[in-house]
C-alpha cells in the first residue's frame, strides 16, 4: 500500500514538471541509461533499458536520444561503468536533454529491477520505479520491464487516450499539447477493444492545455449524454470523422445499460449521464433544501 501511494505521489510530481516543460520546450527530451555494474546481471539490464527505449519510442510527446549517441558520448568523455550515475548531469548537458532515465539491477535475495527519472536541471529523482522478475530469463525480464515502461509511458505521455470528463456541452481528454494536440483535431470516442470498438461520438478539440484538452461534439457526431468518463479516444482525419458520421457507425445507445443505470449497474444521479457520488448527491440535495 505504502509502495503504491509513493507512486502516485511520484506520478503526480513528475506530470506537474512535463507539463510545464512541454509548455515551452515541445517533446520531452531524455535519454536511456544502463547503469549496471554488476557483470552477471549486465544481460538482464540491457533488457530491461531496451524496452525502456522501444516503448517510450511510440510516444510523440518524447524525443528519445539515440542509443548510438549516448554510447558515443561516454566515450569520448571516457566515463567508465562506476561513473554513469554521477555523470549524468555532464552527459545530458552535452546532449541537450532535459531528463535522463536511471535503469539498473541488482541481486539482494532476487533479482530486482530498477528505473529512476532524473530531472537534469536540478539532479532530483522526480520518479521511481521497482519491480522483482519471476526470474533471470529473458522471458521473465522482459515482461517485468514492459510493466514499468507501461506504467512510465502512461507518466510520461498520458498513454491510453481516454475521455477525463463530461459536461453537457463539451468533454475533457487527457491529452494536450504535450502530445502535440491542436485545436481543430477530431477524435472518435469508443468503447472496446481499437480491433473490436463501438463508436460513440466523433468531438473535436477547441481548447488545448499542457496536459489535457476540451472538445466539443461535432455536428451530426454522436449525443454527448452516451459519452462516459474513461471511454478511449482515437484521432481521424476529417475523412474519417465525415465516413464514421455518415455511414451511421455512432452507436445509438450503449449496451448492457438500463435506462437510469450505468454499465456497473449504480444509479445514474448526475444530469450528464455519468455517476455521481452518492454523498455528493445528498449534499447537493440538501444544499438545494435549505435555500
Amino acid at each position: 500500500m505504502k509502495s503504491c501511494t509513493f507512486r502516485k505521489i511520484f506520478i503526480l510530481f513528475i506530470a506537474l514538471a512535463l507539463s510545464s516543460v512541454a509548455e515551452t520546450a515541445g517533446p520531452v527530451r531524455l535519454a536511456v541509461m544502463n547503469i549496471t555494474q554488476s557483470s552477471e546481471l549486465r544481460h538482464q539490464s540491457e533488457i530491461a533499458a531496451n524496452t525502456f527505449l522501444g516503448t517510450l519510442a511510440k510516444s510523440k510527446a518524447l524525443a528519445l536520444a539515440e542509443r548510438e549517441e549516448l554510447d558515443l558520448v561516454i566515450r569520448e568523455q571516457k566515463i567508465n561503468a562506476s561513473e554513469l550515475e554521477g555523470a549524468a548531469g555532464k552527459i545530458g548537458g552535452i546532449m541537450g536533454l532535459q531528463y535522463m532515465l536511471l535503469v539498473s539491477m541488482v541481486y539482494d535475495d532476487s533479482p530486482v529491477v530498477s528505473a529512476r527519472l532524473v530531472d537534469l536541471s536540478s539532479s532530483q529523482i522526480v520518479y521511481s520505479d521497482t519491480e522483482i522478475p519471476d526470474s533471470l530469463d529473458d522471458s521473465a525480464m522482459s515482461a517485468s520491464s514492459s510493466r514499468m515502461a507501461d506504467r512510465l509511458l502512461e507518466v510520461l505521455a498520458g498513454e491510453q487516450a481516454v475521455i477525463t470528463g463530461v459536461h453537457s456541452k463539451e468533454v475533457i481528454i487527457n491529452r494536450g499539447s504535450n502530445a502535440g494536440v491542436r485545436a481543430g483535431d477530431m477524435y472518435r470516442v469508443y468503447m472496446g477493444t481499437k480491433r473490436n470498438p463501438m463508436n460513440i461520438a466523433v468531438i473535436r478539440v477547441k481548447d488545448v492545455r499542457s496536459g489535457f484538452s476540451y472538445a466539443e461534439l461535432v455536428k451530426k457526431g454522436g449525443k454527448i449524454e452516451l459519452i462516459r468518463r474513461s471511454d478511449r479516444i482515437e484521432a481521424v482525419s476529417k475523412k474519417e470523422a465525415e465516413t464514421l458520421i455518415n455511414n451511421g457507425k455512432l452507436a445509438q445507445k450503449r449496451p448492457g445499460e438500463k435506462k437510469g443505470f450505468d454499465p456497473a449497474g449504480r444509479l445514474i444521479l448526475s444530469e450528464n449521464g455519468n455517476p455521481m457520488d452518492i454523498s455528493a448527491f445528498r449534499s447537493r440535495k440538501a444544499m438545494e433544501q435549505s435555500y
